[in-house]
């Protein structure tokens, strides 16, 4: 799984090593580094605890994907993520696939699909649709960021932190 930077936990160690990286690499201009490492070391460290105190208490733990790229958020903070599709954005979901989601969302009683927003939703549409239709229950599609640049007027700490309002929301639902 490539998207080691989803999980503040996991992009926190990401970040320390590409501090101590450019300052080998350049040790003329350390200090700077060290500097900009220690600011965004304290906002990565503040929000992997958010994650941890806020997703811990959380009544589920399983959460249903449109692309399984949120694995480490998953390992790092106790979850199950659940994928439509696997690590490539690239691939269409077969509607056997879709109708073993819905039986397992089913089962759960979990009716919140997440999607990033980058992306195309007509599977997730179809997965709301086939869901609602057998539970007759309303299902929520929330956005869950995967932080490839600025998305919706957000920046990466920003995207971070919706994505733990939203999941924080699903998994309490």
């Amino acid at each position: 799984d490539p998207h080691i930077w989803v999980s503040p936990h996991t992009a926190l160690i990401i970040a320390n090593k590409i501090f101590m990286g450019l300052a080998e690499a350049d040790p003329s201009n350390e200090d700077y580094y060290r500097g900009n490492w220690e600011s965004f070391e304290d906002i990565l460290s503040s929000l992997d605890e958010e994650y941890s105190s806020t997703l811990s208490s959380t009544t589920r733990r399983k959460f249903f994907v449109t692309h399984s790229a949120y694995g480490y958020v998953a390992e790092d903070y106790w979850l199950e993520q659940h994928g439509i599709i696997g690590l490539s954005a690239d691939q269409q979901p077969s509607t056997s696939k879709i109708s073993e989601i819905v039986e397992e969302m089913t089962e759960e009683e979990t009716y919140v699909i997440y999607i990033d927003p980058v992306y195309k939703d007509a599977y997730a549409r179809t997965l709301k649709d086939e869901l609602e239709s057998r539970t007759g229950e309303t299902v929520k599609i929330l956005n869950l960021y995967l932080m490839v640049g600025p998305v919706d007027d957000m920046d990466y700490v920003e995207q971070l932190e919706s994505n733990l309002e939203n999941l924080a929301e699903g998994l309490t639902e």
